[in-house]
């Protein structure tokens, strides 16, 4: 059995009170790559840029700030902006194919102002294998769902009271998603559902797996370490990753853990400028004398993503000035290599879905030195060690 470092970092550590957690996925990937260089590799798998979506000076459909992303059939990417209650599709180019959309809490439209946090445009979007489109919006929550044109299909209850950027997972082939459902704050009771959605009915979500199993040290169950990110298999199973301890579990259809795995690491210093933001944070909070942690968490909330031969893959909080550091695990768990790309990893407003996988491709969201945004399209190709 692989044996795990484990950390006495709680939950609440890293001083994400219970609105950041509910509504605010604070993590933006500015990037420096050219388009024709491949990200650096350890070995076993490649990133090759292949595309760029956004432009460094535009102002018309092509300007984007991405929150939320999704890699649709037919390798079209599909965004949502933070400000405005618009789906917009490009090809892998950059080139926009569609955008549609109607701000709203009634059938077909999406997104919402919310005293105190804004306009929220969606918490997730995923497309299914014809190409169509589903949001899920936040209060109420519910899925919203588009053909493949933009043309509103139908609404269905989601099943969960309010959707929030963490602890979901969707699998659009089988309109499946599982939720992490909780309620902040120390001892609360957790649940881990999985909630199919096939058919013009509501969802009815089910328990799939108990998250305090993944919560929880080894003989310590009332200990409640970390906090859980989620990724759907393309088998229709689930991905769930401790974020502090760095353990991954690869469940089954039926809920069943097939593999556990992870890698026995220290947890990531913060610089002192980072240090010095979250003390600042604390103070406009009146709290100036909370207890700030020292270390990120090794993966990030938002950091999980299984591509189209299972290759999990694992945003880290190992990262410099000037580079964000994937590690790439196989679909049983078995660590493959480390991936740097140039890229700077940075908590700020409103990234939602920092990157995206389907099939052979990898999305990411870059925010450019001069403030522009932009998405780029990666190809995941196998390589092998000589």
């Amino acid at each position: 059995m692989h044996s795990f470092r484990r950390s006495r970092c709680a939950i609440w550590s890293h001083g994400l009170d219970a609105a950041v957690i509910a509504f605010a996925a604070l993590l933006t990937i500015a990037c420096v790559t050219s388009d024709s260089s491949p990200a650096r590799t350890a070995s076993q798998v490649t990133l090759e840029r292949i595309g760029t979506i956004g432009c460094s000076a535009c102002n018309d459909e092509r300007q984007i700030t991405p929150a939320v992303l999704a890699v649709l059939a037919g390798e079209r990417v599909a965004i949502l902006n933070p400000y405005e209650p618009l789906v917009r599709v490009f090809d892998l180019e950059g080139n926009p194919l569609l955008a549609f959309g109607t701000e709203g809490q009634g059938p077909g439209e999406i997104g919402q102002e919310l005293p105190g946090v804004g306009y929220l445009p969606g918490m997730w979007l995923f497309g299914n294998e014809l190409g169509g489109i589903t949001v899920m919006d936040v209060f109420p929550s519910s899925l919203e769902v588009f053909d493949a044109d933009g043309t509103f299909v139908t609404r269905r209850d989601s099943g969960v009271r309010t959707a929030v950027p963490v602890g979901q997972a969707f699998h659009a082939e089988t309109h499946t998603y599982f939720n992490l459902g909780f309620t902040p704050g120390p001892n609360s009771p957790r649940s881990l559902s999985r909630c199919p959605f096939e058919g013009n009915v509501d969802v009815q979500c089910e328990s799939f797996a108990d998250p305090a199993e993944f919560l929880a040290p080894d003989g310590e169950p009332g200990d409640a370490v970390g906090a859980l990110a989620l990724a759907a298999t393309p088998a229709g199973g689930l991905i769930v990753a401790n974020t502090v301890t760095y353990e991954l579990w690869v469940l089954g259809t039926g809920g069943t853990i097939i593999a556990r795995s992870g890698r026995d690491l220290p947890l990531p210093l913060r610089s002192e400028a980072e240090l010095e933001v979250e003390r600042e944070r604390f103070a406009r909070m009146g709290r100036p004398d909370a207890e700030i942690s020292p270390h990120r968490m090794h993966i990030e909330s938002y950091g999980l993503q299984v591509d189209g031969s299972g290759r999990i893959w694992v945003l880290t909080g190992r990262h410099e000035e000037a580079n964000s550091v994937l590690d790439v695990f196989s679909a049983d768990g078995t660590y493959l290599s480390e991936v740097v790309i140039d890229a700077v990893v940075r908590r700020a407003e409103m990234r939602i879905t920092p990157f995206a996988a389907r099939g052979d491709l990898l999305v990411v969201a870059a925010q450019q030195p001069d403030g522009n945004d932009q998405v780029w399209v990666y190809r995941i190709s196998p390589t092998t060690r000589e």
